[in-house]
């Protein structure tokens, strides 16, 4: 992040949340597509705030499911509004946002997005403690047909 703008990871995920319901990935990903790509938190930086700002009450979670995925969904509380309306009278803070703004305007790179995809499935799945075999081989058959797919297009 820009020097003047750090520390305001904190206010981003408020504003963020202050739109409305998103998960911990959402977040990343929003951040991420803010900045254009050039800023990437990971999720050894998001968690633990989405933890910190959860534990001071400014934010609320609630487990979801998909199929048999569980899904963390965050949401702003009303502690957490007051504490984004003292960001909103930053002027570095309105700053950033009018910078977030103008970057939502801009194009998106979709193959931009498919690399920190990866990246980010790459990170996340360190963490799996999943050894099923069959489900392992699944994984490494479609990362092969993708890999093909990109080496056929760099061939073109």
């Amino acid at each position: 992040m820009y020097p003047k703008w750090r520390g305001y990871y904190k206010a981003i995920v408020l504003y963020l949340l202050s739109s409305g319901p998103l998960s911990g990935y959402e977040i990343i990903k929003a951040i991420e597509g803010s900045f254009g790509g050039k800023i990437r938190p990971s999720p050894g930086t998001i968690y633990p705030l989405l933890r910190y700002l959860e534990e001071e009450g400014y934010i609320n979670s609630e487990e979801q499911y998909v199929g048999k995925k569980r899904k963390k969904i965050y949401r702003i509380t009303d502690e957490g509004r007051r504490m984004l309306e003292s960001y909103m009278k930053d002027p570095a803070f309105n700053q950033l946002l009018s910078y977030l703004r103008r970057q939502d305007e801009e194009k998106v790179d979709i193959l931009a997005s498919i690399v920190e995809e990866v990246r980010f499935l790459s990170e996340i799945f360190d963490e799996l403690d999943s050894t099923d075999r069959a489900r392992l081989e699944e994984l490494a058959k479609v990362l092969s047909d993708f890999s093909d797919k990109v080496s056929r297009r760099l061939s073109r």
